[in-house]
């Protein structure tokens, strides 16, 4: 099986300096591939890897996020401060740009962003996903974007696509381009690692984790990977980032547009409707991780997978959750776990936390002994204390998958050389359902497998997280 990816270092800011040729060096040819996606890490936050759009290709520095189903990017029309410091799509140097004008919104946390549809080929792993229908933004939500994304390619299911355009990866499928209905997510927690990470589109790659895979169906109609909403994500660091892609359902994509995945399965461009996540959690790293379109990399993980349904029909990449437990004292402990009788969440690349209701992650945060919120439901900790934090263990399918306190917290340097520690679980409001993001996908290989609507999960091969063993 031929495998194409990315390759070379990600350099935030500088869309001209990617490891993807601006020539139309693809192979039209391609079919029943897994595609390895390198990602880039930037201090455990983000992972980003890069895609084009149009012929030639406009090369772009993007989010990959499980949590939407739609993709947008800068337009040329674009006034938004944002767009002026970032590369933006111009379609009359697109030589396989189609119109299409539809009205295009999508609301955030932080702001909207208006835009419109049209459709190109889009280019990623070195093969093309044709007719990719995106939109254009005319506007972009708030400060962040200008320091930070500017866009988002959505994984999650048709169903939550905004105005039902087709999300790429079901494209992908559709159109032969990948092996298998399956994505992989590898995120390296090491942040001083050169690989941040991978996304595998059309499988999963076994040398990113160990042991057997467990999985946990998805259990949600409305389009998610379930485990977060988009009205209650924080806008989490983005630096240097052109647009946002989702890969969601194209349930959830905004007007029904159709996913990226979504066009690139259809035109048979994955060799399968499978795409998989590997996040290289050290920051020092130059290699971020990896996002494999079309199968997964065994050279991320160890062991074998586990797989959980998807459990949900509106385009989330949503499961089931047996508990969440603080430390390992006996069941039914006062305050000691959570998720009781077992709970909705959503699996979100393009959250950096673990999220949940405010009342259960404030208590998790009180028995680590955080500190108050600092804002967007984050919680501080003493970095001195890190060895003595408990275990958290968060089950599925009945089979544990413990995060150590070297993984469940971000350690963060600021510009004067202090360290910041901040805990890996983050409040999200009243809604019961949970967000398993980047804290546990760097964690644990993640596949995402749209022919059997299943996330599948296995021990990443990573040994250093944010440099505490």
């Amino acid at each position: 099986m031929r495998r194409l990816s990315l390759r070379g270092t990600v350099e935030y800011g500088s869309e001209s300096s990617v490891g993807l040729s601006t020539g139309d060096n693809t192979d039209d040819r391609a079919s029943g591939q897994a595609l390895p996606v390198p990602l880039g890490n930037f201090i455990n936050q983000e992972y980003s890897g890069y895609i084009s759009l149009g012929t030639p290709p406009q090369p772009f520095s993007i989010i990959f996020q499980t949590g939407t189903s739609s993709l947008w990017v800068p337009s040329v029309r674009c006034q938004s401060c944002a767009c002026k410091v970032h590369s933006n799509y111009n379609s009359s140097r697109s030589s396989t740009y189609i119109k299409n004008g539809t009205a295009f919104s999508i609301q955030y946390m932080y702001g909207s962003a208006s835009a419109y549809l049209s459709t190109d080929t889009l280019t990623i792993g070195g093969v093309k996903v044709v007719n990719q229908t995106f939109a254009e933004a005319l506007s972009v939500p708030g400060i962040q974007f200008v320091y930070g994304a500017s866009g988002i390619l959505g994984l999650g299911f048709p169903q939550s696509a905004v105005d039902g355009v087709t999300p790429m990866f079901n494209n992908m499928i559709a159109q032969g381009v990948v092996s298998a209905p399956v994505l992989s997510f590898y995120l390296n927690r090491d942040v001083k690692s050169q690989i941040g990470g991978e996304l595998t589109l059309g499988g999963s790659d076994p040398t990113h984790y160990t042991g057997s895979l467990t999985y946990a169906p998805v259990t949600t109609g409305a389009g998610y990977w379930r485990s977060g909403r988009q009205s209650w994500r924080r806008s989490n660091i983005m630096l240097y980032i052109n647009f946002i892609l989702g890969l969601g359902f194209p349930q959830s994509a905004v007007d029904g547009v159709v996913p990226l995945f979504n066009n690139m399965i259809a035109q048979g461009v994955v060799s399968a409707p499978v795409f998989s996540f590997y996040l290289n959690r050290d920051v020092r790293a130059q290699t971020g991780g990896e996002l494999t379109l079309g199968v997964s990399d065994p050279t991320h993980y160890t062991g074998s997978l586990t797989y959980a349904p998807v459990t949900t029909g509106a385009g989330y990449w949503q499961i089931t959750v047996d508990s969440v437990r603080v430390g390992i004292g006996n069941a039914g402990r006062p305050g000691s776990e959570f998720c009781l009788n077992g709970c909705q969440a959503i699996v979100d690349t393009g959250s950096s936390f673990i999220v949940g209701p405010t009342h259960e992650i404030t208590a998790i945060n009180a028995l680590l002994g955080a500190n108050s919120s600092i804002g967007y439901g984050e919680y501080t900790l003493d970095c001195d204390r890190v060895y003595s934090l408990p275990v958290i263990t968060v089950t599925i399918g009945r089979k544990p998958f413990p995060l150590k306190p070297s993984q469940y917290v971000v350690q963060m340097t600021g510009p004067d050389g202090e360290t910041l520690c901040l805990s890996g679980f983050a409040t999200g409001g009243s809604d019961p359902t949970w967000v398993l993001g980047d804290v546990f996908i760097g964690v644990y290989y993640t596949i995402f497998d749209y022919g059997h609507k299943r996330i599948g999960f296995a021990p990443s091969v990573q040994t250093i997280i944010q440099g505490y063993n």
